[in-house]
């Protein structure tokens, strides 16, 4: 038997056990009261020798009967649990934490593990001296389940569930009674590097419990991990929880990155500035050198120092809790090239997934823009003239490039376009589009579905715009004014593109984003010209942007693939399937969507570098990163909140079930007798 709250029942009983024993040692003085007879000076005598504040204790049986009941009722808030007790429970299912702090060796130490270079192909390893100083977490919660799956087999004749998760849950074996086949698969299963969601995991198990008759014992689900997670937004219905916990509760030696953004400059795409945000799971401060590579190259290397975690003390029962030391490192870099960043810890820790962050890089060129206008330019062609023209070659960077329709029309026909980012269509909607972004003044890009109506003869003002699109994000619309404002309408079933409403008027939209294939299309319905727009700053400041979000220029840099979304590139149309080579081989076949070919490989479940087979353009290597706080702290937990209520880890041996009802029933049993006895001893 196990107490699952030890230090309650510790309070508890040096509190209640000396007031017990003080009822018997300490007695009130009576006050002196006059009799009638010497028949009662006997007894009174007796009474006062009674009445002396300390003395003895004597033999007595209600003494011995007072104590037994203080002791269960102490052992019930300690919450007694009986090992291999889970026989009540005829279905048991247990959940298995695989995520990536259940990787971490808590024996580490660094003292003894010499620093191992990291290579941006993979995630940084340690030499074997060093990595079997002791079993990681997910070894001994193998060892742990294996325990509690035959003593629930073997012992109590329950059927048992394994489920494993990390991201998400994954059923290894549904209900049995063999305790081999038990053992076989919970030793075959496997960690990743993906962060916990215990409230997933939850939700499962809920749902395997469904069907258990109501008349049945409700079902049991031991969770076996280390607690890295948030705190569960899930129940069990009328399923009971338990709680084995693995790990030390101090912290080992890990330094692990948990951010890792970047972006090209505005003014120089050359310029990169990068951000990393390190955290300190140990007790101890450290200096830990960083290596920045591209590809192969090795940018720059650097020295952090990363300060040690902060304990802070608990209050009344509250646990004391850690909170990891972080330090935030900045680099900048001149490259105009693409390739894969990676930023390493070039040392040696209780964790290997975090200890690498890769992130994709673009490469460098400043917008090649085509401004294509109507053959014959009038006025009431509603053009916006040398306006627009003026205003996107004063853009920074900017090679434009002026063409007019039938030219337009020509060279995309036949003799093919010039290398183009960006075209800009003013007053002109072309038979074809070519797979380039656009940007379209007072005309409709011919995309199937997609329309613009009539002028309207009164005016308007744009009534309001969406303030968290990158494009309108810096600007303010609620001054402008349109004479002869039009509206984009778009349906019907041969639409193939998902529209965007950013700006709208009286009559509708004004302007929208459409999103076809691999190319974004920005529509405004009406001509500047015809505005006061181009007399305002917003003006200048929305092309800015317009050709910022279209062409990417200055784009962040910070959407990397990391374990905990699913990963999916652009592909061409051509290829059926793509396979992924690295630390896991993964093949997924293409798909075709709104937004253009794609093929969508899930969510990785290990960290480093993968490689399209056969090879993608812009794809050709792919880094996916860990980059989870929660996962890089290594805290272990020894209790858990589920649906409201505090659940203490217990054994990891076996299931227990807890007695402390039992206590507490021979508690109020011994009560009872204890005036059944009294009331038969004074009845008169």
């Amino acid at each position: 038997m196990t107490l699952l709250s030890p230090t309650a029942a510790i309070v508890a009983g040096a509190i209640a056990l000396p007031a017990v024993l003080a009822l018997y040692l300490l007695k009130l003085r009576r006050r002196p009261v006059r009799v009638s007879s010497t028949l009662f000076w006997n007894a009174a005598s007796d009474d006062l020798q009674a009445n002396v504040p300390f003395r003895w204790l004597r033999r007595s049986w209600l003494l011995l009967l007072h104590l037994l009941i203080a002791s269960l009722l102490v052992l019930a808030i300690g919450r007694p649990t009986l090992s291999g007790a889970g026989s009540a429970a005829r279905r048991v299912i247990i959940l298995l934490d695989r995520s990536a702090s259940m990787n971490a060796v808590d024996g580490f130490s660094s003292a003894t593990a010499p620093p191992t270079p990291s290579s941006s192909r993979g995630p940084a390893t340690t030499s074997p001296s060093s990595r079997d100083q002791s079993a990681t977490r997910f070894d001994l919660a193998k060892q742990a389940a294996i325990r509690i799956a035959t003593d629930a087999i073997d012992e109590s004749g329950a059927s048992v569930s394994i489920m494993a998760f990390a991201k998400e849950p994954v059923l290894l074996s549904p209900d049995s009674r063999s305790s081999g086949l038990m053992h076989s698969v919970i030793q075959a299963a496997t960690p990743t590097d993906q962060p916990a969601d215990l409230t997933a995991a939850l939700r499962a198990a809920e749902a395997l419990t469904l069907d258990t008759p109501e008349t049945a014992a409700p079902p049991l689900v031991t969770l076996v991990s280390d607690g890295g997670f948030s705190e569960p937004r899930a129940t069990l219905g009328n399923a009971t929880f338990s709680f084995v916990s693995v790990g030390n509760e101090i912290p080992p030696d890990n330094i692990g990155i948990v951010t890792f953004a970047g972006r090209r400059e505005y003014a120089d795409p050359r310029t990169v500035r990068l951000l990393a945000r390190l955290v300190n799971a140990g007790r101890t401060p450290l200096s830990v050198p960083l290596v920045l590579r591209l590809d192969d190259q090795v940018l720059a290397r650097r020295a952090v120092e990363v300060p040690a975690s902060i304990i802070t003390p608990g209050v009344d029962s509250t646990p004391a809790t850690s909170t990891p030391g972080e330090v935030v490192a900045t680099f900048e870099i001149s490259t105009g090239g693409a390739g894969l960043l990676s930023l390493a810890i070039d040392r040696a820790d209780a964790l290997d997934a975090d200890n690498t962050a890769w992130l994709s890089l673009p490469r460098a060129q400043p917008p090649r823009i085509v401004l294509v206008s109507p053959d014959d330019a009038k006025p009431e062609s509603g053009t916006s003239g040398w306006v627009l023209a003026d205003a996107l070659a004063e853009l920074p960077g900017v090679t434009l490039t002026t063409m007019t329709r039938t030219e337009y029309e020509a060279r995309a026909g036949e003799r093919g376009l010039p290398a183009v980012d960006l075209l800009v269509f003013d007053a002109v909607s072309p038979r074809t589009l070519a797979r380039i972004p656009s940007l379209s003044f007072n005309a409709a890009p011919p995309i199937p579905g997609v329309m613009l109506s009539e002028p309207s003869s009164e005016g308007t003002y744009v009534l309001s715009w969406r303030r968290t699109s990158p494009v309108l994000r810096d600007v303010s619309l609620d001054s402008v004014f349109i004479a002869r404002p039009r509206a984009i309408r778009w349906g019907g079933e041969n639409l193939r593109a998902t529209l965007t409403e950013l700006a709208t008027g009286n009559d509708g939209p004004l302007i929208t984003l459409a999103e076809r294939d691999d190319t974004r299309d920005l529509i405004i319905a009406f001509s500047p010209a015809e505005s006061d727009w181009p007399l305002q700053v917003s003006f200048p400041v929305f092309l800015a942007g317009a050709v910022d979000t279209l062409t990417a220029r200055a784009a962040d840099l910070s959407e990397q693939a990391t374990t905990s979304r699913p990963l999916s590139i652009r592909t061409p149309s051509n290829l059926p399937s793509v396979s992924l080579d690295g630390p896991d081989s993964i093949t997924a076949t293409t798909q075709v969507g709104d937004f253009g070919v794609r093929v969508v490989f899930g969510i990785p479940s290990r960290t480093g570098v993968y490689r399209t087979r056969p090879p993608i353009a812009g794809s050709e290597a792919i880094g996916v990163s860990l980059l989870d706080a929660t996962e890089s702290s290594l805290v272990t937990r020894r209790e858990l909140s589920i649906g409201g209520r505090a659940v203490a880890a217990g054994s990891a041996g076996s299931i227990g079930r807890e007695v402390w009802d039992w206590c507490v029933l021979a508690a109020i049993t011994l009560l009872a007798i204890e005036w059944l006895v009294y009331a038969a001893r004074m009845k008169v």
